[in-house]
């Protein structure tokens, strides 16, 4: 018994806090987007580091060279995020965009080729994932300095809700 009662107080604190996070991320939908862009050239940095490191650490010539040269390609691109967030979360959102609009249209392919039971809902999800990407795309550039933020905050809103109804509910 006390076990379940632990577990529900992780599920209640948990999602309270994502639930705070989420709403502080969709109020401040700008600073999440360049906060996420820093963080992944953060990461991006931290792994180019590694794989020079393991370069120096392989038998291999050949090896060595490529795996250096990833290294600095992924030093230099995660450099190249953490200096220009900005310029990143633009082109990010151009390429996400586009994705919507591309992955919309094969889900919408996809089940006007194939009857089944629920091909109402893949028909409806592909339509509105193609709007999506085509109303980002729209308000781009715009879009690029408040998208990823969003997308961002409304995750940690559902996921931090899903937490709360999980605690009180189950």
């Amino acid at each position: 018994m006390k076990s379940i009662n632990t577990e529900k107080s992780r599920f209640l604190i948990s999602g309270i806090l994502l639930t705070i996070l989420g709403i502080i991320a969709l109020r401040h939908s700008v600073v999440s987007t360049l906060t996420s862009i820093v963080i992944l050239g953060a990461l991006l940095t931290a792994a180019g580091l590694v794989e020079i490191f393991r370069a120096f650490k392989s038998q291999s010539p050949t090896k060595t060279f490529f795996r250096f040269v990833l290294g600095l390609f992924y030093t230099g691109a995660g450099i190249f995020m953490i200096v220009k967030p900005g310029m990143n979360a633009l082109s990010l959102t151009l390429v996400l965009s586009a994705i919507l609009v591309l992955s919309g249209i094969v889900r919408l392919v996809d089940a006007l080729m194939h009857k089944t039971n629920y091909r109402l809902w893949r028909i409806i999800n592909g339509i509105l994932t193609i709007i999506i990407g085509v109303l980002v795309y729209m308000q781009w550039p715009y879009s690029g300095l408040w998208f990823l933020g969003m997308v961002i905050g409304i995750e940690l809103l559902l996921t931090g809700l899903t937490s709360l109804a999980i605690a009180l509910l189950a």
